[in-house]
This record gives C-alpha cells, structure tokens and sequence, in this order.
C-alpha cells in the first residue's frame, strides 16, 4: 500500500482505503483491543485518541509533527484511477 500511495502522491490518511476498519476504545482498554485483533487483521496499531472538542480540529500526530487533517475536496484515489484508466487499465 505504502508503494502505491507514494507512486500516485496519495495521503492513505485521506482516501477512500476499502477494507480499512478504524475503531475507538477507552484508553485503559486500546492495547488489549490491538491483542484481541492480533491474528484476526493484517495490520493493527493504535494511531492516536480522541479528545475535547475544545483541544482544538481535527490532527494528526506524526512523531513530533502535528498536522491539521483538512478534507481533501475529490479524494486523490480517484486521479489515480483517471491515471490507470487512461493507459488502458481494467481491460
């Protein structure tokens, strides 16, 4: 995925990723979640938390990084597809 998303410049972040579930849990219970899932999905990892309203929009934290996560109007999936489709992709 990680290949694909940078060929195309794709935020995985902000497109449409079928087959991808996120789910929220209460702190005290998120590792325990991530080993009830272990064996049962390719990947799982806790990728932040929830706060007040109040803490501010909606980000992302990237090591020290944090970063605004703005809509992205069409979703950057679809250029790629418009990409493939017109090299003659799906034939």
């Amino acid at each position: 995925m990680k290949d694909v998303c940078d060929l195309f410049e794709i935020n995985p972040y902000i497109s449409i990723s079928e087959g991808t579930l996120i789910l929220t849990a209460k702190e005290e219970f998120a590792e325990d979640l991530v080993e009830i899932l272990r064996g049962q999905l390719h990947r799982r990892n806790i990728i932040g938390k929830v706060t007040e309203r109040s803490e501010g929009g909606k980000r992302i934290r990237f090591g020290q990084d944090v970063k605004e996560i703005k809509h992205p109007g069409r979703d950057p999936f679809w250029k790629a597809m418009d990409y493939g489709m017109s090299k003659g992709g799906l034939r």
